[in-house]
């Protein structure tokens, strides 16, 4: 006579289903447009710069023309540790905006935009890309490491043109006039492996930092510099350069101050005991 089979009860239990990826990443979102803002208070010098989270679409990577902006700063961020890899997009209008703003302008641009982004734009489209990628390393819970950088997103040729990506956007606003895009393209099948299963970061354990009161390294000396012009010339005008020559210069509105390259803070111009002196307007961790 046939007998039904009898199972262990806990083979008949009903599997509990993950949260998929997609919509974990979608909770976090929000997370990444406020880190966002908080990377570029301290970068523009401004208290609360405008960062809206604007939706995330799938699409082929050869679609990603139709998303990135074809006048942009672009850079492929490897994620340390494992084999991914993404793109961090930004939109050349905002670059423009900033870089006009560094100049005593208003951020408004006037007219249509270039075919290309000028050579002196590249160091802060660089200073931009750094930002969102600190901010997508803080909401992700991991850490980023520049790999190749082009204004031209065919030269970077970031994906295969067939590979499914996911492509997050966030919309600059303040402090610029017009509104600038940032997109942020991660392989599809990437999306499981750097958002945890709950939409929160994933605990990692840290290592509490030393304070820099205590001892050693409270007495320790440190050169700091203070960048009142940054500016670009060329060559035959560096030749050309004579004893009595002007050079028309533009003192930067948020001085950057750096110790060995990395800026700790940022703050304006002033006089102090008939001294040049800068009055810090903007602190932040490094």
């Amino acid at each position: 006579m046939a007998r039904a089979a009898d199972h262990a009860a806990i083979l008949c239990r009903p599997t509990v289903a993950k949260p998929a990826p997609l919509p974990r990443l979608q909770a976090q979102h929000g997370r990444l447009a406020r880190r966002l803002a908080e990377q570029l208070a301290g970068l523009l010098a401004v208290d609360e710069p405008q960062v809206r989270a604007t939706g995330i679409e799938e699409i082929v990577a050869g679609d990603l023309g139709t998303i990135v902006s074809p006048l942009a700063a672009n850079a492929v961020w490897s994620v340390v540790g494992t084999p991914h890899r993404l793109l961090i997009s930004v939109e050349g209008r905002a670059v423009l905006a900033e870089l006009d703003r560094a100049f005593g302008g208003t951020g408004e641009l006037d007219g249509p935009l270039p075919s290309a982004l000028p050579l002196s734009a590249d160091r802060l489209a660089d200073r931009l890309e750094n930002a969102v990628a600190q901010a997508l390393g803080d909401t992700l819970g991991c850490l980023l490491a520049t790999a190749a950088r082009d204004t031209s997103l065919a030269v970077l040729a970031p994906f295969a043109a067939d590979r499914p990506v996911v492509a997050i956007g966030c919309e600059l606003g303040r402090p610029w006039k017009q509104a600038a895009r940032v997109t942020i393209v991660v392989p599809a099948d990437a999306v499981a492996d750097l958002v945890a299963d709950d939409g929160v970061v994933g605990p990692r354990a840290a290592r509490q930092p030393a304070s820099p009161l205590d001892q050693p390294f409270a007495d320790l000396p440190l050169a700091l510099s203070a960048t009142l012009v940054d500016m670009h010339l060329p060559i035959s005008r560096l030749a050309a350069l004579l004893p009595g020559t002007v050079l028309p210069v533009a003192i930067a509105r948020a001085v950057p101050l750096a110790i060995e390259g990395t800026v700790i803070a940022r703050g304006t111009v002033g006089e102090l005991d008939d001294q040049v002196a800068v009055q810090i307007s903007h602190t932040f961790q490094v």
